[in-house]
């Protein structure tokens, strides 16, 4: 399908014609009410949201256009995951042959409570392991409650192409 992006196995942001997005692996349009499912969002960055999370409709106050090359804040709730998006271009067609797009990029958020090693390497052949270390930051600054997070390994083993490791800071 044209004009989508498969974020996760979960979430396919998706636009036809007109209206708004919708995730196309659990809708079979846009929703007014929940579109895209799945997801909330905020204005403004992660780091420093602007508004609280809703849906995107809300978000963009009914018209996309208005928020091109400004940040918002996309949460996808069932994998707990944090993407600052910038939409580029927002364009409207019309139901009758006409055709609309979007275009973004987006930035997936690892928590400032979170500091990881390296983002990205290579296990030589024949080694085992890799070290890659994890520092959990409880600043003065973090308020107290539980944080929770994904770290995602992926690798070109066919069998485990994709291992996800919980994370928690209890503060």
């Amino acid at each position: 399908m044209e004009n989508q992006d498969c974020i996760t196995d979960d979430v396919c942001l998706t636009w036809q014609h007109n209206q708004g997005l919708f995730n196309d692996i659990e809708e079979e349009g846009y929703n007014f009410d929940i579109s895209p499912s799945g997801t909330l969002w905020a204005r403004g960055s992660t780091a420093n949201p602007e508004s609280n999370y809703t849906d995107w409709r809300n978000a963009v106050e009914f018209c996309p256009p208005f928020y091109l090359n400004d940040t918002l804040s996309l949460y996808l709730t069932a994998e707990d995951a944090y993407y600052d998006v910038v939409f580029t271009s927002w364009t409207e067609g019309r139901s009758e042959g006409g055709g609309g797009g979007f275009s973004y990029t987006r930035s997936k958020v690892i928590p400032g409570w979170l500091t990881v090693s390296a983002s990205s390497g290579t296990l030589p052949a024949g080694a085992a392991s890799q070290d890659i270390g994890v520092v959990l930051n409880a600043s003065p600054n973090l308020v107290s409650g539980i944080y929770t997070t994904n770290l995602q390994l992926k690798s070109n083993d066919p069998v485990n192409s994709s291992i996800e490791v919980p994370v928690f800071e209890y503060s």
